[in-house]
């Protein structure tokens, strides 16, 4: 009997280089990438490298630095091969995931001033019920949703490599009110905006 083995690579996203993000994020559904010979042996050495730096238990400082940048590596070999694929014409996308993909790169673009779902159903020249149809079909949550995790994303970014103090962030993502932004961050993000600092903060 013929045993299968294989990895699986999770990454929070606040950490992924936003050139690999836009890669990933170019289609919502995937079909399984077909690669070649030395590709693969590419992918596997940076992999078993990840896994036996995981194993060595490094303790000093440098130790999240060094595991997040291999890691990053592993990303962007993912993210060239799916570039790759579309460039080669090999995905062929339907209406439905073809918004989708315009629609979350609105997002990425203007989500520190625009939030509301209409407003990106305008600059599609769709309906805001169709633009929400197509994104939740394709991707499995709604407008709002995708809105909301790239404003948390920022925010998680923000809390975690810049010296702004939290009210500062706030403003930058066009909230004024502080406190509702702490409750949308806590209810999103698991914790209050300190707390993720405190326990994230590079």
């Amino acid at each position: 009997m013929r045993t299968t083995s294989g990895w699986l690579l999770a990454l929070a996203s606040q950490h992924i280089n936003d050139i690999y993000i836009d890669a990933l994020n170019e289609r919502e559904q995937r079909m399984p990438v077909i690669i070649n010979r030395e590709t693969q042996h590419q992918l596997q050495h940076c992999l078993q490298t990840l896994h036996h730096l995981l194993d060595y238990k490094l303790q000093d400082t440098f130790c999240f630095s060094i595991l997040s940048q291999m890691a990053m590596v592993c990303t962007g070999l993912y993210a060239h091969i799916y570039s790759l694929e579309e460039q080669a014409g090999l995905y062929k996308e339907n209406r439905s995931v073809s918004l989708t993909r315009q629609f979350r790169r609105l997002v990425n673009q203007y989500f520190k001033k625009e939030k509301r779902p209409a407003r990106y159903a305008g600059m599609l020249h769709v309906s805001p019920a169709y633009l929400n149809e197509c994104v939740k079909t394709t991707s499995g949550h709604s407008v709002s949703y995708w809105i909301q995790q790239q404003i948390i994303l920022e925010a998680k970014r923000l809390l975690g490599y810049s010296d702004l103090s939290i009210k500062e962030i706030a403003s930058g993502l066009g909230y004024d009110d502080y406190a509702y932004f702490t409750r949308l961050f806590t209810k999103a993000g698991g914790c209050t905006p300190a707390r993720f600092r405190k326990k994230y903060r590079v």
